[in-house]
C-alpha cells in the first residue's frame, strides 16, 4: 500500500510540474506577444487597416 501511495504521489507531482511549466510557457508567450504588438513598427500592422 505504501509503495502504491508513493507512486501515486510521484505521478501527481510530475503532472503538476508539467502543468505548471505549460502555464508558465503560455504566460511568457502572452507577455512576449503583447510586447511585440506594443513595440513593433506600425508599418507591420497598419497597412491592412488602411
Amino acid at each position: 500500500m505504501s509503495h502504491a501511495l508513493t507512486a501515486t504521489v510521484s505521478v501527481a507531482m510530475t503532472i503538476s510540474f508539467f502543468y505548471g511549466m505549460a502555464n508558465a510557457g503560455l504566460f511568457l508567450a502572452a507577455v512576449l506577444l503583447v510586447l511585440l504588438l506594443r513595440y513593433a513598427p506600425k508599418e507591420m500592422y497598419t497597412d491592412e487597416n488602411e
